[in-house]
């Protein structure tokens, strides 16, 4: 039944109920079926009440969350309860300790009927949601999972899932973010392709309502509705009456107005189950009408302010929670490194509390897992890597210093992937750094990677995407475009996790060797160490690269936002050096890695021709190289044009510019001569 139906028959239903005055009332109310939908999305396994320091409410965790929620639904209406996707994976160390089981357990105790698939529930890969989580009830979970725009799996995930409540048919059509294939080892969805989701929505929604299969229907769907227009969320067909979002952590309460259907509700409930989205339908059995639908969002502070299950959170739940905890404790507490230094992700506000807000900036753990990578690998196998290497996004909590526990360890390494090696070219690391700087259009502009310390590489910042990168070196070798390079990551970036499409040139092996288990090695292991030096330095050259010429090296990247120690510059070009100190003054671009910077003039020298190489240096040991060509021609000739031009890194001269704009603008004259001949001949005919 379409929603133009529906609409015209709420308003005949009034009409009649008006005129009809000798019909009991009793009667007319009982023809009304209430239905409440509580949602939750991306609890990430927070199943732990969390405080803050002024004792308010932080995370309701799922004692006080079970609590609340029959609390949502109003007198007389019966409860579903569902998740847009991300219960599990990336979790707490509770959780994640145990594979997540406690979560699940949980959502199990809850009553939770239905989820769209999350792309953290394929962490694991398909196997472990299909065979070990289940996806139909039957497994670990007992509620079901449902993804309308998933294809090529085996089992097969249902689009959709059908309660009936009261008489009434509700149909829950699931929906996954399309960018599923960056967010997950591709290995783990190997032959599953994921499509757009609101088309598949809508045709599973229309499906549902036209096979009378469902009276009510409502998208639950992991990927964000709350920064998307009203043209993008009035896409969905009018079989839609509610749509439930996730995937960005973002709050959505909102309705969409549609003509000849009722408003499409909207709701997205953060994360962590702070909030959870409020649905209550009203729906006239007698008609098989949908007569009201609603939305809004319960917060945090909602749920604080319920002082009965604050004071007395389920008791069930509670003490899961408690034997959660307990288990963790025991192994989370082991001491497995002691006298760690201070490692610390990048940071846009530079504070150490800050750290982990930038993606596009490299960060002394990042490097650090890198280095540890390479040389787990390099000890734990036959296999000798060239370079270690780490996505920003796999990194999650800092290391502070001092005694490290198992429980430390976890909350930086949470993902469980495994450490593997690809053999790629040099044109093929060079492509992977280029892919740093991602496509237009990308929820973060730049994401850079950790690498171990014997890399080193330069670009240019004035470049477009795809053209920046201007020298690597391995081992103070520079690299060879043709020649193949063993590198050792999580299998998750190797097989093109985060768009790092440059290492799917080679194919992944693995050897059975974790990444927890790498970094712990790391952190125990006298020979890995934190780099305090930068691997990449931007540089952009300004000025002509000539004998006697003067020449300006725009320098970024020179220090690291949390817990860098480079405090001076040194760039040197034959027997030419100028030196600086590095301005820390500002804080670094948002998303862009060009923190510490510094300007330097030299004067290329007289004796220099052809192929050279630009040292930089700081006293934190960053040492990079840059490739530049001097072009003696002639130079100090009174007649040569001495208009300082842009430069690239390659130092390519600007000779040619010249002679090419010359030979254009001959050419433009004669063409203009023959142009005008031409015309004359054409007026004298």
């Amino acid at each position: 039944m379409s929603n133009i139906t529906r609409t015209i028959a709420c308003v005949t239903a009034a009409a009649v109920s008006a005129a009809t005055l000798s019909a009991p009332a009793i009667a007319q109310e009982a023809a009304i079926a209430k239905i409440n939908v509580a949602a939750i999305t991306d609890f990430h396994g927070h199943i732990k009440t969390v405080t803050d320091k002024d004792g308010s409410l932080k995370e309701p965790g799922a004692p006080i969350l079970a609590c609340h929620l029959p609390k949502l639904a109003d007198e007389g209406a019966k409860q579903i309860r569902v998740s847009a996707g991300d219960n599990i994976g990336g979790s707490t160390f509770i959780s994640s300790v145990d594979k997540d089981v406690p979560t699940i357990e949980a959502l199990n105790t809850m009553g939770f009927k239905v989820s769209a698939v999350g792309n953290h529930e394929f962490d694991q890969g398909w196997s472990d949601l299909s065979e070990r989580v289940g996806i139909n009830g039957d497994k670990l979970a007992k509620y079901k999972h449902i993804g309308a725009n998933v294809e090529g799996e085996t089992p097969e995930l249902a689009p959709s899932y059908v309660e009936e409540v009261n008489g009434v048919k509700i149909g829950f059509v699931g929906g996954i973010t399309d960018n599923l294939p960056s967010l997950v080892s591709p290995a783990g969805i190997e032959g599953i392709t994921v499509t757009a989701p609101i088309p598949a929505i809508n045709a599973e929604a229309d499906r549902l309502v036209e096979a009378g299969e469902a009276d009510v229907v409502i998208a639950l769907m992991h990927e964000d509705v709350a920064t998307q227009p009203d043209s993008v969320l009035g896409s969905f067909t009018t079989n839609v009456d509610a749509v439930v979002g996730g995937h960005s952590h973002l709050f959505a309460e909102k309705t969409v107005e549609r003509e000849g259907a009722l408003p499409l509700v909207i709701v997205q409930a953060e994360n962590y189950g702070t909030a959870v989205g409020d649905i209550d339908i009203e729906f006239d059995t007698d008609k098989g009408e949908l007569t009201a639908i609603t939305g809004d969002v319960q917060t945090v502070k909602e749920m604080g302010e319920d002082t009965d299950c604050v004071t007395n959170p389920d008791a069930e739940l509670t003490k899961l929670v408690e034997d959660a905890r307990n288990k963790a404790d025991v192994l989370g507490q082991k001491v497995i490194a002691q006298n760690a230094p201070e490692m610390r992700r990048a940071s846009n506000e530079l504070a150490a509390a800050k750290a982990g807000s930038s993606r596009g900036t490299e960060s002394t753990l990042g490097n650090f897992i890198g280095e540890a990578s390479k040389n787990y690998l390099a000890a734990n196998s036959s296999v000798t890597p060239d370079l270690g290497v780490i996505n920003a996004g796999g990194i999650r909590d800092d290391i502070k210093g001092g005694d490290v526990t198992y429980a430390d360890a976890f909350s930086v390494q949470p993902f469980g992937n495994e450490i593997g090696y690809v053999e790629i070219t040099g044109a093929d690391i060079k492509d992977v750094l280029e892919q740093q700087w991602q496509k237009d259009g990308a929820s973060r502009p730049v994401l850079m990677l950790g690498w171990s310390k014997n890399f080193s590489y330069t670009y240019d910042p004035a470049k477009p995407r795809g053209k920046k990168v201007t020298s690597m070196t391995i081992d103070g070798t520079p690299v060879g475009m043709d020649k193949t390079y063993t590198i050792a990551g999580n299998t998750f970036l190797l097989a093109g996790g985060d768009n790092f499409k440059g290492f799917t040139e080679g194919e992944v092996q693995t050897l059975g060797l974790m990444d927890l288990d790498a970094f712990i090695y790391g952190l125990t292991d006298e020979a890995t160490t934190a780099n305090p030096a930068q691997i990449g330095v931007g540089a952009t050259i300004d000025g002509t690269l000539k004998p006697g010429e003067e020449i300006t090296l725009d320098l970024s990247s020179l220090d690291y936002t949390v817990g860098g120690t480079a405090t001076t510059v040194k760039a040197t070009l034959g027997d030419a050096s100028a030196e600086a100190e590095i301005d820390k003054s500002t804080k670094p671009e948002v998303g862009q890695d060009n923190f510490g910077t510094a300007k330097l003039t030299l004067t290329v020298p007289e004796d220099l021709d052809g192929e050279q190489n630009i040292t930089v240096t700081t006293d934190a040991g960053t040492e990079v190289t840059i490739p530049v060509t001097i072009d003696a021609g002639d130079a100090g000739s009174d007649d040569q044009d001495t208009t300082d031009t842009d430069n690239t890194a390659t130092g390519s001269s600007n000779l040619a510019d010249v002679l090419i704009g010359i030979g254009g603008a001959i050419m433009g004259l004669i063409a203009a001569i023959a142009a005008a001949i031409g015309l004359q001949n054409f007026i004298q005919q």
